[in-house]
């Protein structure tokens, strides 16, 4: 088993906050990773029940890159970022404006002209 990276089994993990958990891996797992000095794991399988709690979201996100060319000598990010959106997935069973009282419809006010 990958001890070292059990974090990467998860997209996206919700636990208590504990202060003793700061992060969800260690650089220095890359030296024994079967046995690694924090198994992400473990915040998991403890059971806790997290109603009424202060919580952590522990999420999982990378990003490409492309070697090319010009990265030579060195590789300079700029502008690269990380990021994630947290969306309800299969919430509900429908769009839930169809049951909706107060529907609001936009419509333009003037339909632009198909001229050239």
């Amino acid at each position: 088993e990958e001890r070292g990276v059990t974090w990467a089994r998860y997209h996206l993990a919700v636990t208590r906050r504990h202060e003793n958990e700061p992060s969800s891996s260690s650089i220095y797992s890359q030296n024994n990773p079967w046995d690694p000095p924090v198994t992400f794991e473990s915040f998991i399988r403890d059971n806790e029940t997290i109603e009424d709690q202060d919580l952590v979201a522990w999420v999982t996100v990378g990003f490409l890159h492309v070697p090319h060319a010009e990265d030579i000598p060195n590789t300079a990010t700029p502008g690269n970022a990380v990021g994630f959106f947290l969306r309800p997935f299969n919430f509900f069973n429908e769009d839930p404006s169809v049951a909706s009282r107060a529907p609001v419809i936009v419509r333009p006010l003037d339909p632009p002209a198909c001229s050239r």
